[in-house]
């Protein structure tokens, strides 16, 4: 099978078994032609899910590096891993693919002999309306892995990532935050330094750099984080921005490294929304685990979200997990 990828050996399955014009009740009656694909829009849509599918693969399981050594087990695990952000049809569809991909394969690859369809297993939806509203809180795990992978090719992007891991900001704050922002000599709530995400107009008044245009202060929370924003500040002046690109330029190469990482899907709204969800669930934690009262820390939450603290429960239940005990 040579050196591609999973992805390409997919791909190149699909796109052998293409076949415009063929018969397709030979196709469905003669079972030495079911790996053919005649209709032009399952062919692009096949290749699509092959290329989605094989990257997922690469990224979830690099171990694996020739088509046949894929078992049903990575099936199910990618249908699982689908079943929070697609409802029902889409699940069934995926599992017809996958079927069709294994018979492609089996095709393409003589040597190739897998068995994916006969324990297929499609997972219950467990997309909501909430789910679609306000996205998928990102994994830890998926974080590194995109910050990881952007660095080389889109380094200011992975930075604006982990600002918002650091800080909670929104993408307009990330594009926004200059080096006079950021104040080491207040020592805030954990006494590693503040982030001011603010600017103050020629009237003397101050106006929020995010949307609602609310003035925050962040406590940075470690020593850890507060010498990688030092660091981002090292020879900029105080107008300087800390990102240098927009909002734009923050969204595109997030998009592009995860669809490069083959996990898109799994984060279908905006990148950053779900990095914020993933810290404000670790500073919850985080403050749990020091003895911080629930009240404080839903204030606390709220605060370092942009939401006011007035909002309690309310305001982060979207980003935390209220339902496990405090």
């Amino acid at each position: 099978m040579g050196k591609k990828s999973i992805a390409n050996q997919l791909v190149s399955a699909v796109c052998k078994s293409f076949c415009p014009g063929a018969d397709k009740r030979a196709i469905k009656m003669d079972g030495k032609l079911e790996h053919q694909i005649p209709g032009l829009q399952h062919y692009q849509s096949l290749k699509s899910f092959a290329k989605s599918f094989g990257d997922w693969v690469k990224s979830e399981y690099p171990e694996i590096r020739q088509v046949r050594d894929l078992d049903v087990s990575v099936c199910n695990k990618f249908l699982d891993m689908k079943a929070d952000i697609c409802a029902a049809k889409t699940l069934s569809k995926y599992r017809s693919y996958i079927g069709k991909l294994q018979m492609c394969v089996n095709h393409f690859f003589h040597s190739a002999n897998v068995d994916w369809k006969s324990e297929i297993v499609v997972p219950e939806s467990r997309k909501t309306v909430e789910s679609v509203r306000f996205g998928v809180r990102m994994d830890r795990r998926d974080f590194d892995k995109i910050v990881a992978h952007a660095a080389e090719r889109f380094p200011h992007a992975a930075n604006a990532a982990r600002i918002t891991a650091l800080i909670g900001c929104r993408v307009e704050g990330c594009s926004s935050i200059t080096a006079g922002m950021v104040r080491f000599d207040e020592p805030g709530r954990y006494g590693h330094g503040e982030v001011h995400l603010y600017k103050t107009n020629d009237d003397g008044k101050t106006k929020g750099i995010e949307k609602g245009g609310r003035p925050r202060v962040i406590d940075i929370r470690t020593a850890e984080d507060a010498a990688f924003i030092k660091g981002l500040c090292q020879g900029k002046s105080p107008a300087d921005r800390l990102v240098p690109i927009g909002e734009d330029g923050i969204n595109k190469g997030l998009r592009k490294t995860m669809e490069e990482l083959g996990i898109k899907d799994k984060y279908p709204l905006k990148s950053i929304h779900a990095i914020r969800s993933m810290f404000a669930q670790e500073l919850w934690d985080y403050n749990k685990a020091a003895g911080v009262s629930y009240e404080e820390s839903l204030r606390i939450c709220n605060k370092m979200l942009g939401h006011g603290d007035n909002r309690v429960l309310e305001g982060v239940k979207a980003y935390i997990n209220t339902d496990e005990p405090y």
